[in-house]
């Protein structure tokens, strides 16, 4: 592996984390199942794109190049922009049309590309312009609130706000925890109770699915005695583009 990776939290009730990586060489990496979706800026050799990476359902490899920036925005589930339907960019990725060399084109509104310490601000101004909402309904059941909605009505919700029905996206953030507690150095045996798996084979299934990897491997990778400086977080846990 050869970039750099770097993110940090926000005070944004649309934003799940905001993330960063520069590249000093070529290579390749599995990004894991991720029931977010990311605007991406990408900038190499002058040039600038654009992109949004919907919800990913499974593990894709990403190629990177030496020289290439990455600048990613992760969205709080439940955040959608109503111009692109979620349903249409489940494990797709797509290329914004550019307006100048730093903005880009919205539905039909010309946005300015954001810098990594101003996303907030940029974010903010797209929910004003209505740009980006967000479904409360759905935020009240990621995060574990009461909801007054039947659950045929939450069922709607979720796959209008994030593409994915309910059991979908809780399959994939149930193996990313797993990743997380593996890597923290919880016994496999002790992840599989913790998060409800039938056994250890439902587990390997989960997240050979879901993270590429066997739950062996990545507690083996991230042993203390283990190569864990030669596997980067990402691999496991994060960025869909480093």
């Amino acid at each position: 592996m050869s970039f750099h990776y770097e993110e940090r939290l926000s005070d944004s009730p649309h934003i799940r984390t905001i993330w960063q990586t520069q590249s000093d060489g070529d290579g390749c990496y599995l990004a894991v199942a991720d029931g977010s979706w990311d605007l991406l800026v990408v900038r190499r050799g002058g040039e600038v794109r654009v992109e949004v990476a919907g919800p990913a359902t499974r593990v894709a490899p990403i190629v990177y190049h030496q020289g290439t920036n990455y600048l990613g925005i992760r969205f709080a589930v439940g955040t959608f922009m109503p111009h692109l339907p979620p349903g249409h960019l489940v494990d797709e990725v797509l290329v914004l049309r550019k307006a100048t060399s730093e903005s880009f084109w919205l539905d039909d509104t010309v946005s300015r590309i954001p810098e990594y310490e101003h996303v907030e601000t940029f974010v903010a101004r797209l929910a004003r312009g209505r740009l980006l909402v967000r479904d409360e309904a759905v935020q009240a059941v990621v995060q574990g609130d009461p909801s007054a909605l039947s659950p045929r009505s939450v069922q709607r919700h979720f796959v209008r706000a994030t593409g994915l029905t309910q059991a979908a996206h809780r399959q994939i953030e149930r193996a990313r925890r797993a990743a997380d507690l593996l890597r923290a150095g919880v016994p496999i045996l002790d992840a599989v109770h913790a998060l409800g798996y039938a056994d250890q084979a439902h587990l390997t299934r989960a997240l050979k699915r879901h993270c590429g990897r066997t739950p062996a491997w990545i507690a083996r990778a991230y042993a203390p005695e283990g190569p864990s400086r030669l596997v980067p977080a990402e691999q496991i846990s994060g960025s869909r583009a480093p």
